[in-house]
């Protein structure tokens, strides 16, 4: 009978060698159905696992979804693109393909 320790220690070295085969080549559409419910239910349980042992910082409220924390700044995903849309001084808004000739 496996002990929930002799457990967890198996389930480690087979993710272990899964995920080495694939930073070694093997492509993900190769595993089994198998293997990818593991694999998942592994990588889950371990995110809860290091979500719970790192350290809340005061003052600074959790990031939710729709937003990239880089350095110093929050970056907005952007809703439009209307800004790409226009020239800028010295631009020509002309083509210059075909139709212009």
């Amino acid at each position: 009978m496996e002990t929930p320790k002799l457990k967890l220690a198996v389930e480690e070295l087979e993710m272990d060698h899964l995920m080495l085969q694939i930073q070694n080549g093997r492509m993900l559409d190769d595993l089994s159905q198998t293997e990818t419910e593991k694999l998942k239910s592994y990588a889950i349980k371990k995110f809860r696992t290091l979500c719970g042992e790192i350290p809340m910082a005061p003052g600074f409220p959790m990031i939710q979804g729709g937003s990239v924390y880089l350095m110093d700044k929050w970056i907005k995903d952007p809703s439009d693109k209307e800004d790409e849309m226009k020239t800028c001084e010295g631009e020509s808004s002309k083509s210059g393909g075909a139709d212009d000739a």
